[in-house]
């Protein structure tokens, strides 16, 4: 008679450190990949604008070539800080889930993809006015930030209710609160149009483009 087998029994917490560090790995290699993708296009974008420049010279502004390397180049130009972008969010680990808390994390970034730091990122209600309990982040170096709303000083649901009374009174049992990002000078720089609702154990990731001020229409000079 054979051997009866004994079924393996492997521990659950066993399974989930195995799955999250197969995950992360997928991550690293992930933005590798993508870091290298983004370094081969801006090879071939430096070489695309060395032979327009070439070939203006040589045949004139308007020739039909001019204007097929003019669109391979904004391409490259649109499609390179897109791959650092996500790269470098493969890069950013995300923060554990708690049962107990609120997370919200990302980067802030300008709109060639850099990093923007010293950056204010807040909660205010759908008026404008900031939420002071959900506090505020300052983005690092690389621009990201993290946003925890936990148990601390009172628990998320305590929270939600103050903003509730706050936007609706008690008629209404869920609450918008919306993402600011403030300049150096207290200015709003990004005010996100959709509210989002709290939810405690859930982690965001939110990724955020300031977009550069454009000049309002001014008069024409009088020319004196």
């Amino acid at each position: 008679m054979p051997a009866q087998q004994q079924n393996a029994r492997i521990p659950l917490q066993q399974l989930s450190d195995t799955l999250e560090r197969n995950v992360s790995e997928l991550d690293t290699a992930r933005a590798a990949g993508l870091d290298q993708l983004a370094a081969v296009r801006r090879v071939k974008a430096a070489r695309l604008a060395k032979e327009q420049t070439r070939l203006a010279a040589k045949l004139g502004p308007d020739d039909p070539r001019l204007l097929a390397l003019s669109v391979r180049l904004e391409a490259h130009a649109v499609l390179t800080p897109a791959l650092e972008t996500e790269a470098a969010r493969a890069r950013t680990p995300a923060p554990d889930a708690d049962p107990k808390a609120w997370i919200v994390h990302g980067h802030v970034r300008d709109q060639s993809g850099k990093g923007l730091a010293g950056m204010t990122v807040a909660f205010s209600n759908k008026r404008g006015k900031p939420v002071d309990s959900f506090g505020f982040a300052c983005t690092n170096s690389t621009g990201y930030f993290r946003l925890r709303q936990g148990t601390e000083p009172k628990d998320l649901e305590d929270v939600i209710t103050d903003v509730v009374d706050e936007l609706f009174g008690h008629a209404e049992k869920k609450a918008l609160v919306f993402l600011r990002v403030l300049g150096p000078k207290s200015e709003v720089l990004f005010a996100d149009p959709d509210g989002v609702t709290p939810a405690a154990g859930v982690v965001e990731y939110r990724e955020i483009t300031i977009l550069p001020d454009t000049p309002g229409c001014q008069p024409p000079k009088t020319g004196k």
